[in-house]
Parts: C-alpha cells; sequence; structure tokens
C-alpha cells in the first residue's frame, strides 16, 4: 500500500489543506484517525473541543472564534488530551480504541474505508480559523466543491506570481533559488502571513518585527508595505507608546520599547523614497 499527501495553505480561506492519496495492490480495510489537540489564546489549558459528524470544533473564552478540523465521512469525538497525550510526557498514552471520551481539549476524527486493488482513494482534511460554526461549514463545502487539486493549483499559481516579481539571474543556480524563491517565499509565509519567527511563535503581529520584514517587500510588493505601515501607526497612541505585539484586533500590550518608535518612521521613509508616495504621510489610520 502506498500513501501521498499534499499539504497547503488556503489561498482564500483561513485553513489548511491536507489531501490524501491511497492505494493498493489487494483488497484492504483501514480505519484511518485524526488525531488533534487544540491550544487556543493565551491561556491553552481552557480550550474545549465539541463534535459531530465530519467536525471538531475547539472554543476557548479569550480566542476570538474558532478553530476546526473536517474530514468526508469522519466519525468525530471530544477527548481529554491527557489520555491521548499522557500528562506532561509522563504517562504512557493508552491505544486509540480505547481513548477516554468527554470535555477536553482534543478531537478524533476516524473513518473506516476499503480499498480496491489499483483503485486510489483520495482524502480531504482541513484544518481552519472562522469567526462561528457557520462559516467553518460555509470555508469546508467551498473547499469540497472547489476540489483538493484545482485549490492546490490555484495555491501554486499563486506563489508562483507573488514570487516572480523579482528575478537574479547569476552563474551560481543555488544562489539564484535563495534569491529568488525561499528567501522571499520565508518573509511571506513564515514572518508576515504565519508570523512565526522563533521569538513569535504565538503568530501576534509584532511592532517592529513585521516592519522589519516589510523592508525585503519595498521593490516586490509596495502595495502590501504601504497596508502595513498603517496597521501599525493604528497601533499607536497619543501618549507616546505603541502596542509592541498584538492579536487581532487589538488585544496585546502597550510599552515604550524604543526599536518599536524607530522602525516605524524608517520603513516609512524608505517606502516614500523608493515608491515616491507621499500621501501615505496624510493618511488618518
Amino acid at each position: 500500500m502506498t500513501a501521498e499527501t499534499a499539504v497547503f495553505v488556503h489561498e482564500e480561506k483561513s485553513l489548511s489543506v491536507r489531501s490524501v492519496t491511497l492505494r493498493s495492490e489487494k483488497e484492504r480495510t483501514l480505519r484511518l484517525y485524526w488525531l488533534l489537540r487544540f491550544a487556543l489564546g493565551e491561556h491553552p489549558e481552557r480550550t474545549r473541543c465539541r463534535a459531530e459528524e465530519g467536525f471538531a470544533f475547539a472554543f476557548s473564552g479569550d480566542f476570538r472564534g474558532l478553530a476546526w478540523a473536517g474530514m468526508e465521512q469522519a466519525a468525530c469525538q471530544s477527548l481529554c488530551a491527557a489520555s491521548c497525550f499522557g500528562c506532561a510526557g509522563e504517562n504512557v498514552p493508552p491505544p486509540l480504541s480505547s481513548p477516554a471520551f468527554g470535555i477536553g481539549s482534543a478531537g478524533l476524527l476516524q473513518r473506516t474505508l476499503t480499498l480496491r486493488p489499483r483503485e486510489p482513494v483520495r482524502l480531504t482534511l482541513a484544518l481552519g480559523w472562522a469567526p462561528d460554526e457557520g462559516t467553518a461549514r460555509l470555508d469546508w463545502e467551498a473547499l469540497l466543491a472547489q476540489g483538493p487539486s484545482q485549490a492546490e493549483r490555484d495555491t501554486r499559481a499563486a506563489w508562483a506570481q507573488r514570487l516572480s516579481r523579482l528575478q537574479l539571474f547569476s552563474f551560481h543556480r543555488p544562489l539564484d533559488s535563495m534569491m529568488n524563491l525561499w528567501l522571499p517565499y520565508q518573509v511571506y509565509a513564515a514572518r508576515l502571513f504565519g508570523r512565526m519567527g522563533p521569538y513569535q511563535t504565538g503568530g501576534a503581529f509584532g511592532f517592529r518585527d513585521q516592519l522589519q520584514d516589510c523592508l525585503a517587500l519595498l521593490h516586490t510588493d509596495p502595495a502590501f508595505v504601504r497596508a502595513h505601515i498603517l496597521l501599525c501607526a493604528a497601533h499607536q497612541f497619543r501618549s507616546g507608546d505603541v502596542q509592541h505585539w498584538w492579536h487581532p484586533p487589538r488585544r496585546g500590550v502597550r510599552t515604550r520599547v524604543s526599536d518599536d518608535k524607530l522602525f516605524l518612521p524608517f520603513l516609512t521613509a524608505r517606502y516614500v523614497s523608493v515608491t515616491g508616495d507621499e500621501s501615505v504621510l496624510t493618511e488618518e489610520a
């Protein structure tokens, strides 16, 4: 038996997609499990999961919206996380055939299917964020209607367009690959979209951090840079402090860290110098 998995983030919706293709040379019956431990907000221990057919929804009182997971034709259960993952690594988790069901922060999605000889079976799984359950269901239905293959093609096309705005051609192909693909991809995916730097694991906006990252896009995506300048301007205050980091819309901390107040005028000056767009200076954020 073989399994192929494609994993990508949807270009338009707040969800990641896992498309799994299974093949077998002989008939097999499989039981597939997808186990997730949700951790939302500043206090992940408060996360609770609710399950229904095909879905697991996760909530937390200090988290805006909800996280969700979907699998086609799956039976779902809410679990006590300790029964699956152990307590602080001290306990050996029991087998999934006998987990402790009930209120908890983990969700278990499972499906039984039969593989026919040389007949591929494709499964679609999604993990996303939504403001409410209704929106989550609509996003899931839209993904299934679009099809994971088309969604992957659209995502690849969007990234190809995003990464083709500036190209370096040298006599050293590894350097070309790093400059044309890897580094700009990391600026967008890790730093600006995911915000997953080593000191930024919670996905919050860093006032200084993303201003620094935008310096790399001045020549290739000035519209993005302009929008981010105004976003940061909206998170400063008349008393002279700024939100050093925040989760949208305004959950964060106010500080007077000096480099925050340095990089906003620095990036703005560089933006005006490169683009000639002085109108940003008169915008009201």
